[in-house]
């Protein structure tokens, strides 16, 4: 309705006291005219112009106003450019094609949306929940909203995923905390967990040794006190000092150490060690030499030995030396009795007496002796016991020596040979003697 009508509609509603009929006064269109006390009833009115202020007890019946124009003011005070409060009464909805607020627009009850220049912190007063749009902000600084208090302060700039920003994020699950997959997860404080025993808080797949990652436990065991060390798949280990509480084991025997001697008292296998820490010379090393309880324990004393006053040597497996001087009160030959037949061996590390018994007239050969030793004196004795005249005899071919005659029964001959590196070189050879 054009703003006119509605003028004269308002004014004529307000005037109780006027009555506009249709009498034989003529409403001329074409000029000014002042109607008062009239009652119009039904009235065609066509592009009327009113003016002025319609007031008192004036009423106006159905006419039908066409293209009227109305100047002044509607219901007092307001008009179009300046209206007063627009469905403050009972609110409804409106469409506008652009709506305009000096100082903001209010949301439901409280919130309100402002805009302006620079920070709304300090300068902008506002309920909780109400935005600002700030017309020189920046990336994070364009949209703020009001999160505490009701005055000017407690705005915050609102990024992605509220105040905060994809670089720098505010605490991230902490409500209500929830899986996340990142390419690289970096933290500068403490990553604590709080999972209860019983699964793992940690799934790795890359078996990539961890450069600095310090554990207190190692599958349950720490250094105080570990868990059984190479059980499963023993390995080779490295150790600037290795010390144990009880023994230590070499595959079956084991090498103890105390106070006091182990005869009958330290339990372990044949071949296992003792070091006694109390011992003196001779009782400081102790081997089990049997049974399988704590006795059998018998003292190693290499100290107690020495060059000058030697214990017995070679007595138990023989072996070679090299004296300056050797000297004995009495010298004993090592006998071998090689056997007879055909082919006769000889081991030259057996001994150094060869007796060579032929039982029958059978010819046989002698076998350059193997095991020799240079400088070795071996010597080899032939003993007839055929009971007449043996058969012949051959040399092999590292005997180097003078024509042989065989010994005749029951008689013998020894021939003394020194190897020389190379070949048995006959010393000398005994006269035939009895058996």
């Amino acid at each position: 309705m054009p703003r006119h009508v509605a003028s004269l509609l308002i004014a004529l509603l307000t005037l109780p006291s006027l009555v506009w009929a249709v009498t034989s006064e003529q409403v001329n269109t074409t000029s000014t005219q002042t109607l008062t006390n009239k009652t119009l009833t039904g009235p065609t009115v066509t592009d009327p112009s009113i003016t002025g202020t319609v007031a008192g007890g004036a009423s106006y019946t159905g006419p039908t106003l066409t293209n009227p124009t109305f100047s002044g003011a509607i219901s007092g005070s307001a008009s179009w450019d300046n209206p007063g409060a627009v469905g403050a009464g009972t609110p409804s909805t409106g469409k506008f094609t652009t709506l305009t607020a000096t100082t903001g627009l209010i949301v439901g009850a409280t919130p309100t949306v402002t805009s302006g220049t620079g920070s709304p912190e300090g300068v902008v007063t506002a309920p909780v929940g109400s935005l600002y749009l700030r017309t020189d902000g920046g990336a994070g600084t364009t949209v703020y909203i009001k999160e505490t208090g009701a005055g000017n302060t407690g705005w915050t700039a609102v990024t992605v995923g509220g105040s905060a920003s994809w670089s720098t994020p505010g605490t991230i699950g902490s409500t209500t905390p929830n899986t996340g997959a990142f390419t690289t997860l970096s933290a500068t404080g403490q990553i604590t967990s709080t999972l209860s025993t019983g699964t793992a808080p940690f799934v790795i797949s890359s078996t990539t040794k961890s450069t600095n990652l310090n554990a207190d436990l190692l599958d349950g065991g720490d250094w105080a006190s570990p868990i059984a060390i190479g059980t499963t798949t023993p390995a080779a280990g490295s150790f600037t000092t290795l010390s144990a509480t009880t023994s230590v084991a070499v595959g079956t025997p084991k090498i103890y150490s105390g106070t006091g001697s182990p005869e009958g008292v330290q339990t372990a296998t044949v071949s296992s060690l003792y070091f006694r820490t109390d011992g003196s010379t001779g009782t400081t090393l102790y081997t089990k030499e049997s049974g399988t309880g704590n006795a059998g324990w018998a003292v190693v004393a290499p100290s107690v030995i020495n060059w000058a006053v030697p214990g017995i040597i070679g007595s138990t497996t023989p072996n070679s030396g090299i004296f300056t001087t050797l000297s004995a009160a009495t010298y004993q030959y090592q006998i071998q009795a090689p056997t007879y037949g055909a082919s006769v061996a000889i081991d030259a590390s057996l001994g150094q007496y060869a007796v060579i018994t032929a039982t029958n007239n059978t010819a046989f050969t002698i076998q350059n002796p193997t095991s020799p030793s240079t400088g070795q004196i071996l010597m080899i004795q032939v003993k007839n016991t055929s009971g007449g005249s043996l058969g012949a005899i051959t040399w092999d071919t590292l005997y180097k020596m003078a024509s042989f005659t065989k010994p005749s029964n029951g008689t013998r001959r020894t021939v003394t040979f020194l190897y020389d590196g190379t070949n048995w070189v006959e010393v000398n050879c005994s006269p035939e003697v009895p058996n």
